[in-house]
């Protein structure tokens, strides 16, 4: 006999929603996770700064679309607004008129890319945008810490499925504290590496570190860097066209520096997003200036310079970051800091990467071939299966629901087998 209805492999944002909803419709699930916590890329550390800080991902992206939002004001936990801009660069500060001419040459480019997707064409940013434009630096920062990948990697397919709003909202306790209190009443078994998956029999037998479970069905949630990396060994081996579109879809990097300081030490309101371009800098640099409030700087990079902090150590690091800030405001801001930390996604066996990049040359039509299932017991959710919200954490939860969807659909054709519910 089955031990569950479905198991789900994964407790982030995916498996966390596929969960909730197949159990409001009265089945019994599974979740199996290999780390030791809740929440996947969604991890809300409190205590290397002393204050909330998300690891992973930390914002509600399209803020008033977002189906967190909602779910976020029943579990008391609180977000701001748009950050303010403010951008420092060779010249110096910019004032009001030059930063709103910076961001409409920026929006621009990025504009002549989803027209390119629009149009059919799937060239690279690379392939399109002048590398001698005086905006340059910072345009290609944003590009690359928002998407993970470098020009020649960010697809114009990508850019124009994606939809964006603009609405971008950092959660102040954190979205892995989100997730957890979402996960609350849930089955999850956590520490527990999912090794193979077997659907070559009536009952699904998934293999781990602390022995097999079985179910009816299987819902897998990992990312494309562990399923690329052949850590889960699929019972038979999953088709051609599914292994061609994890290939399509490898993993970006994006990874933080965060600095605290003793006490706030900028002339700016909190939430202030701060992009510094110093001289004989290749690449520009942003820091999220007392997000909720806080003392705190938080940098962010992706793509090539993100791989190359990855080669750096701690403190080289963490000196990168205080250099940049010193640009701005002076060297006394130096002796304020207390705390540091940063994250290394990219060397995350649990993940591999931060999140799903399609390549240029038609990988983003490659999402909804992930999302497909394979037979009638094997089912796929995580951010980069949804066709225009990938790479977001409201993107995951959406695939999530939308795979539990699908097994209640499936498995409700089969009511008479008993194990699982009818209907949606």
């Amino acid at each position: 006999m089955a031990d569950s209805d479905v198991i789900i492999v994964g407790a982030g944002a995916a498996g966390i929603a596929a969960a909730r909803h197949l159990q409001r419709q009265g089945l019994h699930c599974r979740i199996i996770e290999a780390g030791d916590r809740i929440g996947g890329r969604a991890w809300s550390d409190g205590t290397s700064l002393g204050v909330p800080f998300d690891r992973g991902c930390a914002w509600f992206h399209c803020g008033g679309r977002n189906p967190l939002v909602p779910l976020a004001d029943i579990h008391e936990i609180t977000y701001g607004g748009n950050p303010w801009n403010a951008y420092h660069l060779q010249s110096g500060l910019l004032d009001a008129m030059e930063s709103r001419r910076l961001r409409e040459r920026v929006a621009a480019d990025v504009e002549s890319l989803c027209a390119a997707g629009r149009a059919g064409r799937d060239p690279s940013a690379a392939d399109m945008l002048d590398p001698e434009a005086p905006h340059r630096a910072v345009r290609d920062y944003l590009i690359s810490a928002i998407n993970g990948v470098a020009l020649e990697d960010y697809a114009c397919a990508e850019a124009a499925a994606d939809d964006d709003t603009g609405e971008n909202w950092i959660v102040h306790q954190g979205i892995g504290t989100l997730m957890t209190r979402l996960a609350n009443g849930l089955d999850v078994v956590t520490g527990c590496p999912v090794r193979w998956v077997d659907t070559t029999e009536p009952e699904v037998r998934v293999g781990t570190d602390d022995g097999t479970f079985s179910a009816g069905a299987v819902l897998v949630t990992v990312s494309t860097g562990v399923l690329a990396a052949g850590a889960i060994e699929f019972r038979p081996l999953l088709p051609e066209r599914k292994r061609q579109a994890v290939a399509a879809l490898p993993m970006g990097i994006a990874e933080k520096i965060a600095l605290r300081f003793v006490s706030n030490p900028f002339p700016y309101p909190p939430n202030t997003y701060l992009i510094v371009h110093a001289p004989g800098d290749e690449h520009a640099f942003g820091l999220h200036l007392c997000p909720a409030g806080h003392p705190v700087a938080v940098g962010y990079a992706g793509g090539p310079l993100a791989e190359w902090l990855n080669r750096q150590t701690d403190a080289a690091a963490m000196e990168f970051a205080l250099e940049r800030l010193a640009r701005a405001f002076g060297n006394d801001l130096r002796d304020k800091v207390i705390a540091h930390t940063r994250t290394r996604w990219a060397d995350n066996p649990l993940t591999r990467g931060s999140y799903s990049a399609a390549r240029p040359g038609g990988g983003h039509a490659s999402r909804r071939v992930l999302a497909e299932p394979v037979g009638e017991r094997l089912f796929f959710a995580g951010e980069a299966t949804d066709p225009t919200d990938f790479a977001t954490v409201h993107g995951a939860w959406q695939s999530g629901i939308r795979a539990a969807r699908e097994v209640v659909r499936q498995w409700g054709k089969e009511a008479e087998d008993g194990r699982l519910a009818q209907g949606d």
